[in-house]
């Protein structure tokens, strides 16, 4: 890989690492905006309990994600490009693809199955392999996987 095709890829991962951080930022601040919340009728307290566990849940959820956070790349023959990782990251705005692909997400499936043999419309598929605390100054390697030839 070049220089600018390895920084273009700590970028993204850049990127990815500060959405997980808005992310989970806005789920802390309806957490803690909940959790103050009191008195009202039992329903109120039942609907106050079930939010304060969603968002109590998607916290967890971005602090697992944190360490390799994104570890792969599709590149397919059609142009479009998918990061996968532990999680799925929505994009700021809802009319705009994902920025990053659950790895269990049906189109994240190619990631693993696609061969030389049989493809699955994929052209390349890149493994990321990131190293250190969060994305800045960390350690980043790349596996990429050419159509049916292995390159670096």
């Amino acid at each position: 890989m070049s220089t600018a095709e390895i920084a273009h890829e700590q970028d993204h991962l850049d990127m990815l690492h500060a959405r997980v951080e808005t992310l989970r930022d806005d789920a802390r601040h309806q957490l803690t905006g909940v959790l103050r919340e009191t008195g009202g009728t039992r329903q109120g307290r039942l609907e106050r309990e079930a939010a304060a566990g969603r968002y109590a849940a998607q916290v967890a959820r971005y602090d697992a994600a944190e360490n390799g956070l994104c570890f792969g790349r599709l590149d397919l023959r059609d142009g479009d490009r998918h990061y996968i990782g532990r999680v799925g990251l929505p994009a700021e705005s809802a009319d705009d693809d994902p920025l990053l692909l659950d790895w269990r997400a049906p189109a994240a499936r190619p990631f693993y199955v696609a061969t030389p043999a049989a493809p699955h419309g994929v052209r390349k598929r890149r493994h990321i392999t990131t190293g250190g605390a969060g994305s800045s100054g960390s350690t980043t390697r790349f596996s990429t996987t050419t159509g049916c030839r292995s390159a670096s």
